[in-house]
């Protein structure tokens, strides 16, 4: 008694009916036949598979009988000048028994690759594993509808370069046709080694017109439109590298990075930029440099900051101007300045003002007034002469030596209300004047013509403190009571 035998074919098929009966025979059969298989040496040349043969003569009696030859290996040998010799193996089985071969079938071979689509579960784009492998339909596969996921085992992907975590990684996405090779034939062992273009997967570039172009341009997933591209153009005299982002670019350098442009050079930002640096920044412009800022621009400076222009400089303010120091401004213009204030200008000095002024002061205020007003006291020390000009009307003039008040036009009016005007002089005081001079209080004065000397007052006192009082007339002396 032995075990049952299991035997198992490829694929899973199974047998129904009598066919089941039938197929378990034969297996059987096949089985039984490899206990009865004898191995024999012989020098028949003409034995050959498939040929019976008589048996007789054999010591043990019960094998003398008919044989059919299964199998013949032949070995040989002859040397130059001497006869050769041949004698074979054979592999034989009792013709009592029906002959069943083992159902072995030799491995087929792919000879060449196969093209296939790639296929996922419906709503995807993209179908792989965690070792990047995909599953594809080929164009004779009638078991599998078209798109079916399970149409073929998991196949590997060849990419340009593959190291561990570094290399080239593209998937094959749903839908594009792909070549399949086997390694070393074995259809066990498919591998997909690229992918073609056709009639419905067709080539972005319009051919042959822009055959120079080659480019890498993907698609964003899911159901998108989008993409990322980088092309080349390489038709003499329109060279191009094209880079389109569809949404971020990112460059990352961990040391330098150096960039040569040697023509023209646009940056065109939609939103908002920023640039962050480090350390230093150098800018050197050879020729022009514009700059047009059509918003507010803030420059914050921590450390100290120096700006050297080597020719002229221009500032134009269309609306207010505003510059708050915070401790102080020193300000040196080694020529001319000029400042032009077309209407009022205020400046107001919190502490105290010093104004050195190294050869002439000139002001002039061509139309209205000047007014100065000082809380406390005002002085002016001046080491020669003060002129105060009127129009060349009326003059004020003060000298080291002598002190001018000058009018052309009705008088010169001193006057101080409601108290008292004091002259005090070292030396003598001395009036002149072609007409007369009118010392006037109230109902009293004095008045000097060129013809004489009239004294009007209510009450008229001539008083000598020491010495004598002298009247000296050229005629004669009138006193009236």
């Amino acid at each position: 008694h032995t075990d049952a035998a299991l035997l198992y074919g490829y694929n899973g098929q199974r047998y129904d009916g009598d066919t089941a009966g039938v197929q378990a025979r034969l297996r059987a059969e096949s089985l039984d036949l490899g206990r009865h298989t004898w191995s024999m040496h012989s020098t028949v040349v003409t034995a050959q598979p498939g040929h019976l043969m008589q048996v007789t003569g054999a010591p043990d009696g019960d094998l003398d009988e008919r044989y059919l030859i299964t199998r013949v290996t032949t070995f040989g040998s002859a040397t130059e000048g001497t006869r050769g010799t041949v004698h074979n193996t054979l592999d034989a089985v009792p013709t009592l028994f029906p002959y069943r071969p083992s159902c072995r079938t030799r491995r087929p071979v792919v000879s060449g690759p196969e093209t296939a689509f790639v296929v996922g579960p419906a709503g995807e784009e993209i179908h792989t594993d965690e070792h990047g492998r995909v599953r594809v339909r080929f164009h004779w596969d009638r078991q599998h509808p078209r798109g079916a996921e399970a149409s073929s085992c998991w196949m590997r992907v060849a990419h340009n370069w593959a190291g561990p975590g570094y290399g080239t990684f593209f998937l094959p996405r749903i839908g594009m046709e792909v070549m399949v090779s086997f390694l070393g034939g074995n259809p066990d062992r498919p591998l997909v080694t690229g992918c073609v273009y056709n009639g419905t997967n067709t080539a972005r570039v319009n051919l042959p017109e822009d055959k120079t172009q080659s480019y890498i341009r993907t698609k964003s997933s899911l159901h998108s439109d989008g993409f990322n591209e980088l092309r080349f153009e390489d038709k003499a005299g329109s060279e191009e590298i094209y880079v389109h982002a569809q949404r971020n670019l990112r460059e990352v350098v961990e040391h330098d990075h150096d960039t040569r442009v040697k023509n023209c050079q646009s940056n065109v930002v939609d939103v908002d930029q920023r640039e962050a640096i480090g350390r230093d920044q150098r800018l050197d412009v050879h020729r022009d440099r514009t700059k047009t800022i059509e918003g507010n621009e803030t420059t914050t400076v921590v450390g100290d900051r120096n700006e050297v222009v080597n020719s002229s400089e221009w500032v134009t303010v269309d609306l207010n101007r505003t510059h708050e120091i915070h401790r102080n401004e020193s300000l040196t213009v080694h020529q001319q300045r000029h400042v032009t204030v077309d209407q009022d200008d205020t400046e107001e000095y919190r502490a105290n003002r010093t104004t050195r002024v190294g050869d002439n002061d000139l002001r002039t205020v061509m139309r209205g007034d000047e007014r100065l007003t000082v809380a406390a006291g005002s002085s002016s020390r001046i080491a020669n002469t003060l002129v105060l000009d009127k129009c060349h009307e009326q003059l004020v003039q003060l000298t080291p030596d002598v002190a001018v008040v000058e009018s052309r036009a009705q008088g010169v009016i001193i006057r101080r209300p409601p108290g008292e005007i004091l002259i005090d002089a070292g030396g003598s005081i001395q009036e002149t004047s072609p007409v007369g001079i009118i010392l006037r209080v109230a109902n009293s004065k004095i008045e000097m013509r060129a013809d004489g000397i009239t004294i009007e007052a209510p009450k008229i006192t001539i008083r000598a403190t020491s010495g004598e009082t002298v009247i000296d007339a050229e005629t004669q002396v009138k006193i009236k009571c």
